[in-house]
């Protein structure tokens, strides 16, 4: 007989790393080697959880490398081994160095950056959705939680709502017919300050089971754009407007659907009786319920007289007064209060209204004015400490700049970490350089959390900047183009994004990006021409002005020159040329000490930083 010993396959195996091939095994911390053989033997390891007590996840991150590394642990595949064999080779279950070898530290810190990572995408869409962790994610946990009775009645008050309503019929499934699920969504409505203003429940619907061309057709629906609604404030501030704010009440229901669609019944309000609803009006988690509301709301303002803008058909517009519309919130401004009360009267005759008062909170951001200095101030500060405590880096130390630069004024290795980061192309394969970056990120957001954007003064032309790198992303060898338009003292518009195309050199960079600056202005153009068509004070509007830095951009836009060096630019990029022939806009030239957009570009110092952010309207929050 052999002495040799029967071979056992080893494989490193690591919490969170699916890097390492063969390695996708989820277990607690290793536990100590007595541990072990206490376990095998049916004895209850300390630290283990009990059959009868689930094992804890622990959600919060873990930022320590070397933590991470120590949960690196050896592990015997699992095999039918005689009990002949186990006596005889009883040992070789003993600890023992692997024969493998240690995992490298690349696959481990790939993995440590690949679990940071993850998690910041994880919180980052809860965040941006504005899901709380003391919301209840399910019907179970809501009822088995502190505010089960307190929820409970808010999931009443919502199904008497849709009873009322005349939402759904009950009835028979017909044959061949799918009944779509639904779910109960809970939601707390939060004040200016992070205060609780509200608990809500609504049942949706699960969408995404619906079939094109049986359950829906069309689904766009038209909410207010980010540049609408900052220009809306800037004039606002410079003509002393009225801003005021409602809220409707259960939107969708007011929506009639054409299709043939069944819905099982709200968990918790099932009859027992095996009948489906048959929707009448729109739900919440429909495709097209969005678009069904915004129908209704729209056929509705054009009976009061208000027009959508050919610009924009978020936004209405009925002599000098605007409503901006963002789903169910609707945002009014004008320069007679008495008119805003006439309309909000006419919207609670017509749909049940929530009237906010004067606004001072609009979709995450928190609106404070100063009336005698005709200002409005924009500020997250709300919701930046509510995204640094879910990371649980709200006592990080602050940076003053969110990437840095090295001792030579070139961006740093985090700048372009944190570039790639931006458009999401490197989370499967994530490095030191990106969580460094991550990190910096959220350093910069906690110094900067009281930043506010100032729109202050009386009306001032439109405005506009534009600048562009030059074959800044090392792998595409591709430019970056940014612009960004101030009306008044802030902006209302920017953009920093990566071109299509390589460009061949720095004047061909500048002059696509002067294309992307000049599309953006006549858009701007157009929309603030409607919303002051009745303001007759106001001058008319003249050429707008776009400064950029590279003379050999601007003068290929005036003249059609450099014919050997330009005649492979694409026709669209001769677009800009066009409306500086018009007369549209006007490129003028600026020292780049005085660019506004370079910091949309590229990494700035300190000093050149603060400046940038300055130009852009962004003032410290006053006591």
């Amino acid at each position: 007989m052999s002495d040799r010993r029967p071979s056992q396959r080893r494989r490193v195996v690591r919490e969170e790393d699916s890097d390492v091939e063969n390695a996708i095994v989820l277990e607690p911390s290793p536990l100590p080697i007595a541990s072990r053989e206490a376990n095998r033997s049916g004895e209850t390891v300390l630290g283990e959880p009990t059959p009868h007590e689930p094992p804890v996840r622990d959600t919060g991150w873990n930022l320590d490398q070397e933590a991470t590394r120590s949960s690196i642990h050896v592990a015997t595949d699992e095999r039918e081994v005689s009990s002949e064999e186990t006596e005889e080779h009883a040992e070789s279950r003993l600890p023992e160095r692997s024969t493998r070898g240690q995992l490298p530290s690349r696959y481990i810190l790939a993995s440590t950056n690949f679990a940071f990572l993850a998690t910041v995408a994880e919180q980052l869409y809860l965040v941006s959705r504005d899901i709380d962790q003391s919301e209840p994610r399910t019907f179970r946990e809501a009822m088995q939680g502190v505010h089960g009775k307190l929820w409970w009645g808010r999931l009443k008050d919502e199904h008497g709502s849709l009873v009322e309503n005349g939402v759904w019929t009950l009835v028979t499934l017909p044959p061949g017919r799918k009944a779509l699920r639904g779910k109960w969504v809970f939601k707390l409505k939060r004040g200016e300050n992070g205060q609780v203003l509200r608990y809500k429940a609504r049942f949706v619907v699960r969408g995404f089971e619906q079939r094109e061309g049986i359950d829906f057709n069309e689904t766009f629906a038209s909410v207010v754009k980010p540049m609408s609604y900052k220009m809306i404030f800037a004039i606002a501030a410079a003509l002393d407007l009225e801003l005021e704010q409602m809220d409707v009440k259960t939107a969708f229901l007011y929506g009639l659907v054409t299709e043939e669609i069944y819905v099982q019944q709200p968990e918790g309000f099932d009859d027992g009786s095996g009948r489906v609803c048959k929707l009448l009006k729109a739900l919440y988690g429909l495709k097209q319920a969005p678009r069904v509301w915004y129908e209704t709301l729209s056929t509705f303002l054009e009976t009061l007289g208000f027009k959508p803008l050919l610009s924009d058909m978020g936004v209405f517009v009925k002599g000098h007064m605007f409503i901006a519309v963002y789903v169910d919130d609707l945002l009014l401004a004008g320069p007679s209060r008495e008119e805003i009360v006439a309309v909000k009267q006419a919207l609670c005759n017509k749909f049940k209204m929530m009237d906010l008062g004067p606004c001072k909170y609009y979709l995450g951001m928190s609106l404070r004015r100063d009336r005698t200095d005709r200002s409005i101030f924009l500020s997250q500060t709300t919701y930046l400490e509510k995204v640094l405590r879910d990371f649980g880096l709200d006592q990080c130390a602050p940076n003053a700049t969110p990437v840095s630069t090295s001792k030579f004024g070139e961006p740093g290795p985090d700048y372009k970490a944190a570039d790639k980061l931006k458009e999401c192309r490197h989370l499967a394969n994530p490095t030191n350089e990106h969580q460094t970056a991550v990190k910096r990120m959220f350093r910069y957001l906690k110094g900067s959390q009281n930043l506010e954007l100032v729109y202050q003064g009386g009306l001032q032309p439109l405005l506009g900047y534009t600048d562009s790198d030059w074959a800044g992303d090392l792998e595409t060898r591709r430019s970056t183009s940014g612009y960004v338009f101030n009306l008044g003292t802030g902006a209302i518009s920017w953009s920093s994004k990566r071109q299509r195309t390589v460009a061949l050199s720095s004047c061909e960079a500048e002059y696509m990006g002067q294309t992307a600056a000049a599309k953006e202005a006549v858009w701007l153009r157009g929309l603030l021409q409607e919303l002051l068509k009745e303001y007759k004070e106001v001058p008319e509007l003249k050429t707008t002005v776009i400064f950029g830095d590279n003379q050999g951009a601007i003068a290929m836009s005036k003249n059609p020159q450099f014919h050997t060096r330009t005649k492979h630019i694409d026709i669209q990029h001769h677009y800009c040329r066009e409306k500086v022939n018009d007369g549209t806009v006007e490129f003028q030239y600026i020292s780049t000490g005085r660019q506004v957009a370079d910091g949309l570009t590229k990494a700035l110092p300190k000093d050149r930083f603060l400046l940038f952010r300055n130009a852009l309207g962004l003032k410290q929050r006053r006591p």
